[in-house]
């Protein structure tokens, strides 16, 4: 608390209970809002309009911007927003005695002016700003003309280029005939807020509300004791899984005192997973809280653990041959029960059929544009002319645009099968199943001139006229035999090559079967 110069940061030892307890007065004592997740703002009677109280002593806002921050006792801040600049939404008590919603932010050295902002107020009186936890939605509290009795609270949502659009009036699915004020959101999108409206004797209650749509909330119900009481309780404010509020509550130290409650029951995790056909899981299963691990450990059918309600959780399972499963939420809270959150975590694995397609050069013949084809070629050419282009130099047509898009698709397919093959246990023992599929216009017509050779069982010899089937064939036949010669033997793979005569006739197709089934 900044108090006659004077810091006050929650203790290693104490509780938020104790700490509120300690700093309420006989007087009115009110919650005012919250900055960073770690600085709680409040009001006492007979001092300062506003007091800082760090829970957390490793924020990042420093006691000197706070307390330049709250120097200015028309500006109540209220809650501080993610932007580059620290920036504070707050209400702004101006010279004309009417409060406007505005936001301040850090200049380097000083808090800029209230910027008030001008799709949400109006003449009338405007408080309590909240942002929803997606920074989507603003809601705040009005006694405007047009709404359903007292204060009501209205929504913003903000426009794809940043602004707050005007603002709508929740409707009676939230407000009554008396007042709802200071609302506060959950991590989840639930809405909690203060209304005199749903007791005779027009009290102040907590209630909450779900969210049905996008800027749509519905009255859920009144919070049950130990947060609610006889008499009146206000300004709810969510740290962690605590509720803080302000209460006249009986046992307190006069007027309204400060408290904070732990708000939600106990939450258990359960982690189960789908059994494999017949093996039980392999692997690691990891759960993740921010920047702190909860579990690692081999996975197992299943799998418990106990954490605090709206805890950020990260859950990854990974397993040899199988793509990382990872599902992020927030640990789910209930005001009066312990929570069962159950978790199926599907078994994600390869896909069955892995392709690759190779938009070969437009060319008549039947063999890939590799490097050791155009090597052979050229030298074969020189041959017939009687002439050798120097050791030190190129030949030509071994540095193509086609010669290095065939080595690439090569390489690249052989990397990815040597790197499945080489995980044990990854695929069945027989290995996988590799098919390889030519393609050549229907109307191919070329001579063969290449050594003699057989290919599924046919033969085919130097001079012979080739039909399109068989050019599809060759051109699959030698991308396989250019893809075994980039691989270790050892590797279990079974080829199967085919052709097939389509339109475009520049294709190569290789699919490879990776099921464990």
């Amino acid at each position: 608390m900044i108090l006659a110069g004077k810091l006050c940061v929650l203790p290693a030892f104490a509780s938020v209970t104790d700490l509120l307890r300690r700093h309420s007065t006989r007087g009115n004592d009110h919650l005012l809002g919250f900055v960073g997740n770690a600085v709680l703002l409040y009001s006492t009677p007979g001092h300062r309009p506003a007091h800082a109280l760090w829970l957390r002593p490793d924020s990042v806002w420093t006691p000197d911007r706070i307390a330049a921050l709250l120097a200015d006792t028309t500006f109540l801040p209220r809650i501080s927003l993610p932007a580059p600049k620290p920036t504070i939404l707050g209400v702004w008590n101006t010279v004309q005695r009417s409060t406007e919603i505005a936001l301040r932010r850090w200049e380097g050295k000083s808090w800029g002016p209230p910027e008030p902002l001008g799709s949400i107020n109006s003449p009338a009186w405007e408080g309590h700003p909240a942002v929803s936890p997606d920074g989507q939605w603003l809601v705040f509290a009005s006694d405007r003309p047009g709404g359903w009795g007292g204060l009501d609270l209205y929504a913003s949502r903000r426009s794809p280029d940043g602004e707050w659009e005007a603002p709508e009036n929740l409707g009676p699915q939230l407000n009554t005939a008396a007042d709802e004020a200071m609302p506060w959101f959950l991590p989840d999108g639930r809405l909690l807020f203060a209304s005199r409206g749903y007791t005779l004797d027009v009290r102040w209650k907590l209630v909450s509300a779900r969210l049905t749509l996008p800027g749509a909330w519905e009255r859920d119900a009144i919070l049950p004791p130990p947060f609610a009481s006889d008499d009146n309780d206000i300004s709810p404010i969510i740290w962690h899984d605590t509720l803080l509020l302000a209460s006249d509550r009986r046992g307190g130290r006069g007027g309204y005192d400060l408290y904070a409650f732990q708000l939600c029951g106990p939450v258990i995790i359960l982690l189960q997973l789908k059994p494999f056909p017949a093996e039980p899981p392999r692997g690691s299963l990891t759960v993740l809280s921010k920047d702190d691990t909860l579990l690692r450990t081999s996975a197992a059918v299943e799998h418990r653990l106990v954490v605090k309600g709206f805890q950020p959780l990260t859950v990854q399972y990974a397993a040899p041959c199988r793509s990382t499963f990872e599902h992020n939420f927030y640990a789910p809270c209930d005001f009066s029960h312990s929570v069962l959150y159950q978790l199926m975590l599907p078994l994600p694995g390869p896909p069955p059929i892995v392709q690759f397609t190779f938009q070969a050069p437009h060319t008549q013949g039947h063999t890939l544009p590799t490097a050791e084809h155009t090597w052979a070629q050229t030298l074969k050419t020189s041959y017939y002319l009687r002439s050798t282009p120097p050791l030190d130099e190129s030949p030509p047509g071994w540095d193509t645009p086609e010669v290095r898009a065939t080595e690439r698709f090569l390489d690249s397919l052989a990397e990815y099968l040597y790197h499945r093959m080489s995980q044990p246990g990854c695929f069945p023992s027989d290995g996988l199943s590799v098919e390889v599929i030519g393609s050549a216009v229907p109307t191919t017509s070329v001579p063969y001139t290449g050594p003699p050779i057989t290919v599924l069982n046919t033969a085919i010899l130097p001079g012979t006229t080739l039909t399109a089937q068989t050019v599809a064939l060759l051109r699959a036949y030698t991308a396989a035999i250019e893809l075994q010669r980039r691989l270790p033997p050892s590797l279990p793979l079974n080829w199967h090559i085919a052709g097939e005569p389509q339109p475009d006739g520049s294709t190569i197709l290789v699919r490879i079967r990776t099921s464990l089934d």
